[in-house]
């Protein structure tokens, strides 16, 4: 039985909209307020998210009964690629974020700069 469009694509859209935010937000606890740290978060964050996108295309085709071991390599490639294609949801929540987080980095950076300034005064 196919899934129905709310499960098959509103359900996976949402996901990974969701994961164009909540990713980035998450490795970004890791490093603190730094810029280079954030540009390596937001790489991270679209590998992960591709490769979320290939996942959950997989599972999609998986659950409609596609046969995916005949040719696992090509198959593979397919889900790479849609994963890549699924980049339309994410990835303009995913820069909007990145842009939130490089303002929160900057003001981050200037307070530390005018303590140190304050203290050297």
């Amino acid at each position: 039985m196919p899934l129905d469009w709310t499960l098959g694509t509103l359900l996976p859209l949402a996901l990974l909209a969701a994961g164009g935010a909540l990713v980035p937000l998450a490795l970004y606890r890791l490093h603190g307020p730094r810029l280079l740290p954030l540009a390596l978060n937001l790489a991270a964050s679209t590998v992960l998210l591709v490769l979320a996108g290939a996942a959950i295309f997989a599972a999609l085709y998986a659950a409609e009964g596609v046969d995916l071991a005949r040719h696992p390599g090509q198959a593979a490639l397919h889900f790479l690629g849609l994963g890549l294609s699924s980049a339309l949801v994410w990835l303009p929540v995913l820069l909007l974020t990145g842009l939130v987080l490089g303002q929160r980095s900057e003001a981050r950076l200037a307070k530390l700069r005018e303590a140190q300034e304050a203290r050297r005064s």
